[in-house]
């Protein structure tokens, strides 16, 4: 798990996993609007401020939590550990230096393809991120037949 990865693992939850992600935008823009308006009808300036401030910190705040996360990720001495995968036709392993697990194919709540690899939750807010690199053509076939098809659920 490089640098890379976490980039991309960052980067494809945040844009694909949390509707959160499209509500703050829409809410930063909401938040712009509102404050010009305020400013152009002269209704105060302390309120029109505060909104627009609002508007800009939900808009920039996506790459500022990604920079701080990184940031901890890495300062984090398990950040250069290789983790490995196994799929089968019931299951799949995960295993690293810290840890060992084993997920059944049923225990999938939720799963997507995005165009770097695949989200699969385990619990509503819990997920993981495969990227296709890392995937061989068979395993990341599997994920799709037991994960994202109508006869894989």
């Amino acid at each position: 798990m490089d640098d890379e990865f976490q980039k991309e693992f960052f980067e494809q939850t945040y844009r694909h996993a949390y509707i959160r992600t499209k509500i703050m935008f829409a809410a930063a823009i909401v938040f712009m609007i509102l404050g010009i308006v305020a400013l152009i009808l002269s209704i105060g300036v302390i309120a029109p401020l505060v909104l627009i401030f609002l508007g800009i910190y939900e808009l920039f705040g996506a790459p500022i939590k990604r920079h701080f996360w990184i940031k901890q990720y890495f300062n984090d001495n398990n950040s250069d550990q290789e983790v490995s995968y196994v799929f089968t036709e019931s299951n799949f392993k995960v295993e690293s230096p810290v840890s060992k697990g084993e997920i059944q194919w049923e225990g999938i709540v939720k799963a997507k393809e995005t165009d770097k690899g695949f989200l699969l939750w385990l619990q509503k807010e819990v997920h993981m991120y495969l990227p296709k690199k890392a995937l061989s053509d068979e395993a990341a076939n599997l994920i799709r037949d037991k994960c994202l098809t109508s006869s894989g659920r």
